[in-house]
């Protein structure tokens, strides 16, 4: 009687192909993951975009003023994501998807971006570069803080306003979430884009002394 044809895989040929597919998942995931951060990225700068529009039509109706990351309201102090919620059509835009309901929830969640507007800080030497964000307060000797005015900054498209970041009800600050540490971030002029480690820690110098060129929206 004949021998019917044996169909299907032996031990040996099933080993080949699962080492086969075990090869091609370690060279394919690392592409795709690259894949869905470079798609993580190009949104969270369209997002960026939109929040510098925002802002810029929010300083525009308030006499060219740069706020803090937080006003005083009628209510009690309204964070940048409430004071300029007038100006941006959809919330989703503060939204990278970082974060679990959760750790919303515990953090008092409002936007996985920051707005930049603290200090000064620094000494104005090499070590302690002067730093000033947009929309940090003036004190002036002798005079009651005042916010920053546009016409103040030296440099709008090389002054950094908001960042990647973590803002909640209660704190705000720069944080990276990309891959590989990359941080993007909307200038005073309305463009976002990837910031580099160089440019991040690019050192300018003047009359005063030493200063962070992202930073410092007075020099």
């Amino acid at each position: 009687m004949p021998r019917a044809n044996r169909a299907g895989f032996n031990l040996i040929e099933l080993l080949v192909v699962i080492a086969l597919i075990t090869i091609l998942a370690g060279i394919l995931f690392p592409v795709f993951a690259q894949a869905r951060d470079a798609a993580k990225r190009t949104n969270c700068i369209a997002n960026l975009r939109q929040i510098a529009l925002a802002h810029q039509m929010y300083v525009q109706d308030h006499d060219d003023t740069l706020p803090s990351w937080y006003v005083l309201g009628n209510g009690g102090y309204l964070i940048w994501p409430e004071f300029l919620r007038p100006y941006y059509r959809d919330p989703k835009i503060l939204d990278e998807g970082f974060n679990s309901p959760k750790q919303k929830a515990d953090s008092n969640w409002l936007a996985d971006y920051s707005l930049c507007a603290w200090g000064p800080g620094g000494d104005n030497t090499a070590e302690k570069p002067y730093w000033r964000w947009p929309g940090s307060a003036w004190n002036e000797p002798k005079s009651p803080p005042r916010p920053m005015s546009m016409a103040e900054v030296r440099r709008p498209a090389e002054t950094m306003q908001f960042a990647d970041g973590s803002t909640g009800r209660y704190d705000s600050s720069i944080r990276r979430h990309h891959r590989n540490g990359m941080l993007n971030g909307a200038f005073l002029d309305g463009h976002a884009r990837v910031v580099t480690d160089p440019e991040w820690n690019r050192i300018g110098q003047d009359d005063k002394g030493y200063y962070y060129r992202l930073a410092a929206a007075d020099r």
